[in-house]
């Protein structure tokens, strides 16, 4: 990609498409394949928080969890898909349920409601960006309630996303249609980032440094800029895909 480092939230969502494309194709074929990995990555993030790995290795493991929101919004061809759901979740002027600056919600929050604004310039904001908003916002209650509860949350959305992904969750049980689809998977992944971003904020850990350091040229497995990672299958099967020898 010829834009300066950082990048903003939809040229990320480009030069992951860019990089990961061929692989992503085979290792994840599948919607349910890629929010798997999401769960996956979450999983190894969760060790660290448990006291299971040295947290010299949350910054990694954090910034393959955004790789792999990247892997499952880039089902769609608009790079600012994951964006405009953070947009509408997470808009610049307020809290969308309490509707202050600085989130007061408490445990018992009220409806919500959006009020994004694609004007408002939330379009070109990077990852530094969006984590100092949402940690004005919501930082504070999230230290209060501490790691673990973040975590939890951070858990919780990604059983929705794999729920939403496997069509186990539709209102009224009625076809959603592939506009409302993908609005509703924008909204999943944008909650995933957002607890992603709040785990890292309550960590002290700069994820825009973060993704440019791991992502922001190569593969960090490979060190191409189109991924080349051998792909692993089981025995001499080679129909039985397990994965790829990548970081």
């Amino acid at each position: 990609m010829s834009a300066t480092i950082p990048f903003t939230l939809p040229q990320w969502a480009e030069h992951f498409r860019l990089m990961y494309r061929h692989r992503n194709s085979i290792v994840f074929p599948s919607n349910v394949d890629k929010a798997i990995f999401v769960t996956y990555a979450i999983s190894t993030v969760g060790q660290v928080v448990r006291g299971r790995a040295d947290k010299e290795h949350l910054p990694s493991r954090l910034a393959t969890l955004c790789a792999s929101v990247f892997a499952v919004v880039n089902i769609s061809d608009d790079n600012r898909l994951l964006c405009r759901g953070l947009m509408h979740k997470y808009p610049e002027r307020c809290c969308a349920y309490c509707k202050h600056d600085i989130c007061d919600c408490g445990d018992n929050r009220p409806r919500f409601s959006s009020t994004a604004n694609e004007e408002s310039g939330q379009l070109n904001w990077k990852f530094y960006d969006w984590q100092t908003m949402l940690d004005i916002r919501y930082g504070a209650y999230n230290r209060d309630k501490g790691p673990y509860f973040i975590f939890a949350r951070l858990s919780e959305e990604a059983q929705e996303l794999l729920l939403f992904v496997s069509g186990f969750r539709q209102s009224n049980k009625e076809m959603v249609s592939g506009l409302d689809w993908m609005a509703q998977l924008a909204s999943e992944s944008a909650d995933i980032v957002a607890w992603t971003l709040a785990l890292a904020s309550y960590y002290h850990v700069d994820m825009t440094m973060v993704m440019k350091n791991y992502y922001g040229k190569v593969c960090p497995g490979c060190k191409k800029e189109e991924c080349g990672c051998p792909l692993i299958f089981r025995g001499s099967d080679e129909t039985a895909l397990v994965g790829t020898i990548s970081k």
